[in-house]
């Protein structure tokens, strides 16, 4: 049965469904990624070698996530959303059917680091936020909040998952059953009514209606603004995240419990994300982005405080307060990069403005690792985190434009 003409003469519910599978896409894309955090002592016992030798997987995995954004946004651009997700599906399910092959770290870092990061970026952000930009217009913040909460549920659903998997067959069995899963996605999603859901709403303006292109984007300061915002709140964030599971267990947690701990924030993610949304209209933009990073600098001295006292009261706390505010940021900032850099090039810059947060994640899992075995412990890795969400901060308090785009 053909539906395409049905949902041709249904805009509202075909927006609804668009924002729906453009969720699901980063349901996968942020789950699959994040679950790379039960996977760190595994590995390590595994193939020995020190912490940053295993984390350097992940970090090529956020790294090639950044840099796929200008790359999946010119592929979505110029021949739309079905080959884009398509590819993104098969790039992270082969990744993960292929990493349980590997005898050498080296491999890891192709499979679940470059294919992987690859293929998540494919089916991130950029890519479905440009989609539903074409459907949604004054309430494009709410759709990308719903978009974020996806991500958000995949790290509540995945996370724990993996670990789950992992203490039943291992690691290798935990990539093959997750990589198997992705891969039976792909002839689904060909499936879908592709051609109808890339034309928009009449309402909007046509994705090819002109609008600055990517040489006349950076020329833009908000472009270079927005650029470090991602970049530095990804070092911070990431500094942290990458090892939090395996902090918590080095600190007394059991691993499940701390994989379940960690999960939790995919709960608290999308409230959070509305809980900020809404003070964004009652005490503005740039009071709602200062709480938001307060409370996420919090959230690292919280960690902190665990390794000298891993109470459960703190480890409620640390969850809410830092998972509460992870992707606080993330719907606001997309959509003031997709109302400022609209029209014929959006995803292709809102794509390169993405490589700050792949890269920004790269250097910040880089880091941690680095000065885990430098160090010996946790405490310089979290004091980076700390100092550069502070930097994360400073564009956007400092940049009128990015305060102002609605």
């Amino acid at each position: 049965m053909n539906i395409a003409p049905a949902l041709a003469a249904a805009p509202r519910r075909t927006a609804l469904l668009v924002v729906a599978v453009c969720a699901a896409f980063n349901f996968v894309s942020r789950g699959v990624t994040e679950s790379f955090a039960v996977y760190v002592l595994p590995l390590a016992r595994e193939f020995g070698g020190d912490r940053g030798a295993v984390v350097s997987i992940q970090s090529i995995c956020m790294l090639a996530y950044g840099l796929s954004g200008p790359v999946v946004g010119r592929l979505f651009d110029r021949y739309g959303p079905r080959l884009t997700f398509a590819v993104g599906l098969g790039l992270v399910g082969g990744g993960l059917s292929l990493a349980p092959h590997a005898d050498a770290l080296w491999q890891l870092r192709l499979t679940l680091g470059l294919m992987v990061g690859a293929g998540a970026g494919a089916l991130g952000i950029v890519t479905t936020a440009a989609l539903v930009a074409r459907w949604i217009g004054g309430r494009r913040a709410l759709a990308n909040s719903v978009l974020y909460a996806a991500a958000g549920v995949g790290v509540l659903v995945l996370v724990p998952l993996a670990q789950g998997l992992v203490e039943l067959t291992g690691w290798r069995g935990a990539t093959q059953a997750l990589g198997v899963g992705t891969l039976l996605l792909v002839l689904p999603v060909l499936l879908l009514p592709w051609a109808t859901f890339s034309v928009g709403s009449a309402a909007m303006p046509a994705p090819a209606s002109g609008g600055l292109t990517l040489r006349d984007a950076f020329g833009q300061l908000a472009f270079w603004a927005l650029f470090l915002a991602y970049l530095f709140t990804a070092i911070g964030m990431y500094c942290v995240t990458v090892q939090v599971v395996a902090f918590l267990v080095e600190a007394g947690f059991a691993p499940l419990k701390a994989a379940s701990a960690w999960g939790m924030s995919g709960i608290l993610l999308p409230l959070g994300m509305l809980l900020f949304g809404w003070l964004d209209t009652r005490i503005g933009r740039r009071a709602a982005m200062l709480l938001s990073y307060v409370l996420s600098m919090g959230g690292v001295v919280l960690l902190w405080g665990l390794g000298l006292d891993p109470s459960e009261f703190l480890l409620a706390a640390f969850v809410v307060v830092f998972g509460g505010t992870v992707g606080a940021r993330g719907p606001l900032l997309s959509s003031v990069a997709m109302a400022l850099f609209r029209g014929r090039s959006a995803a292709t810059i809102f794509g390169t403005i993405s490589i700050g947060g792949g890269g920004g994640a790269a250097i910040g899992i880089w880091l941690s690792g680095l000065l885990h075995d430098w160090s010996g412990g946790y405490d310089l890795g979290l004091a980076v985190a700390f100092f550069s969400l502070f930097l994360g901060l400073l564009p956007y308090l400092l940049v009128p434009a990015l305060r102002k785009a609605n």
